[in-house]
């Protein structure tokens, strides 16, 4: 397997790749003393499996399947696993929390008495915290002149009219 012994090897990710994408790949190949299957050079590669690409905080981030590798170069030891998202994820979760990489949890949500009253108010306060900033965002002010109060008599006849004038333009 390229030189190494199944033993010294560990896969992030399996994917079966596209005829197209493999034929693309040894076409542009530079150098071609390279032979295929090898390491990959180039993003267009991981494009052509589907991967989508981001950048935050400067840094260069690939999606490939459930994986988050972060990119320096795209060369091999260029791409690093960073983290799972989605079902693959949340299955490592319950491997950890059920086998012997068990998370023990130093305070469990448990309150007696009072302290469960408070933090369901706090918890409800938080709720309607949100309600108010959605509301807010979703709202906007409506600003008319007189001669447009004159004109229109609802607010369904003046988004008629503007909707009029939008299509004329």
């Amino acid at each position: 397997m390229n030189g190494f012994d199944f033993d010294e090897v560990e896969a992030d990710y399996i994917q079966e790749v596209p005829d197209e994408v493999a034929r693309r790949y040894i076409r542009n190949l530079k150098p071609k003393d390279r032979r295929w299957p090898w390491y990959v050079y180039g993003r267009a590669f991981f494009e052509g499996l589907g991967a989508d690409f981001r950048t935050i905080g400067g840094k260069q981030e690939m999606l490939l399947g459930d994986v988050v590798y972060e990119v320096t170069e795209f060369i091999p030891c260029g791409i690093e696993r960073m983290r799972s998202i989605g079902r693959k994820a949340t299955d490592e979760l319950k491997a950890m929390d059920s086998g012997e990489g068990r998370i023990e949890y130093d305070e469990d949500d448990e309150w007696f008495g009072p302290d469960v009253h408070l933090i369901t108010m706090i918890g409800m306060c938080l709720v309607r915290c949100q309600q108010i900033e959605h509301y807010i965002c979703e709202s906007f002010i409506l600003g008319i002149s007189k001669k447009q109060k004159k004109k229109y008599n609802t607010i369904n006849d003046l988004r008629d009219g503007w909707r009029k004038r939008l299509s004329e333009e």
